[in-house]
């Protein structure tokens, strides 16, 4: 009964950002299943970067993204967290890279250790701000693997 009491509440922008938050997560998740992440990523309009940036996610979000945008990222990670999404922080963020795939946001990965268990999180960054700045904290930027030298393939 409450939640048909918060949807009853929703703006018509809100209502158009829940329906193409719906249609997203199953395109996001078509595709993860059946091409590479670079791949998806570009699909979304982010792109996956392997290497940290000099000084990245320095800047707040808040100075870097209007209020509608911040209330669409957070309607989007409410809309993702319920069944029968699969609310994963990599679905989160594609998701809200392809709403914001006109500041080209970056797809950040990266890797902890956490009680003698490897996890991993995805996150974005938009113009030097991390929308996820205490969770990216806590993880190492996968890194690509640069290519074997000549001598090493002999």
């Amino acid at each position: 009964m409450r939640a048909l009491r918060a949807l009853s509440r929703l703006s018509v922008h809100e209502w158009l950002v829940l329906l193409r938050t719906t249609l997203l997560a199953v395109a996001v998740e078509t595709s993860l299943r059946f091409e590479s992440l670079p791949s998806t990523a570009r699909r979304f309009g982010c792109h996956l970067e392997l290497e940290p940036a000099p000084g990245s996610a320095d800047a707040d979000p808040v100075d870097v993204l209007t209020r509608r945008e911040l209330a669409d990222l957070l309607l989007i990670r409410r809309v993702l967290k319920r069944g029968p999404f699969n609310g994963t922080c990599l679905r989160q963020a594609l998701s809200q890279g392809f709403l914001l795939r006109r500041r080209r946001p970056v797809l950040r990965v990266g890797v902890a250790k956490v009680d003698g268990t490897v996890t991993a999180h995805a996150w974005l960054e938009v113009a030097g701000a991390s929308l996820d700045p205490t969770g990216a904290s806590r993880f190492e930027i996968l890194r690509a693997v640069p290519p074997p030298s000549h001598d090493q393939r002999h």
